[in-house]
């Protein structure tokens, strides 16, 4: 639905930026990342009892904004965009997530390069992943088709869960 995306887009954008510039004041990221996590962690506790959102303008910002400053600051935003969409059929609920994904690593990436937090170092981890980035971009067609709808949502629980519990270990540990 095109006519979301102004609205998430400009939550993300807004989110980022902010992020951006927390990130390049703050000594670490683990206090934060702890945060993060533990909210990401809640979020799905609170999916996994009933809680739902309806897919509004204001919603549209807020998952925008909370998804860009998980995604700059941790790499973490899909799931505030994913507790928003995850009532919706799974055809819908990923092609909009994925515009969301994207939009929001362009976003986030750009809005790091601005703060001067992209170095050498991070432009030559991304072309080290780029091959398995381009896999995944190949293999998804097909592996989709495999994956039923009822297991849609599971899977995107347990990811968010998994990512926010390696976020979580990695800042404590």
């Amino acid at each position: 639905n095109r006519r979301e995306l102004p609205w998430g887009f400009a939550g993300r954008a807004l989110g980022a930026i902010v992020a951006a510039q927390l990130a390049a004041l703050l000594p670490s990221f683990e206090a934060l990342a702890v945060i993060i996590a533990v909210t990401v962690l809640l979020a799905v506790g609170a999916s996994l009892s009933g809680v739902t959102f309806v897919i509004t303008r204001a919603n549209l910002v807020m998952a925008g904004i909370v998804a860009g400053l998980m995604g700059t600051l941790t790499a973490i935003g899909a799931p505030p965009m994913a507790m928003l969409y995850q009532t919706q059929p799974p055809a819908r609920s990923r092609a909009m997530q994925s515009t969301f994904f994207f939009f929001g690593m362009v976003v986030s990436i750009a809005a790091l390069a601005m703060a001067g937090l992209i170095t050498a170092r991070h432009v030559s981890f991304a072309l080290v992943l780029l091959p398995g980035v381009l896999l995944g971009i190949v293999l998804s067609q097909p592996l989709a088709r495999l994956v039923r709808p009822s297991m849609v949502r599971p899977m995107a629980l347990g990811l968010s869960s998994l990512a926010s519990l390696i976020l979580l270990a990695r800042a404590l540990f």
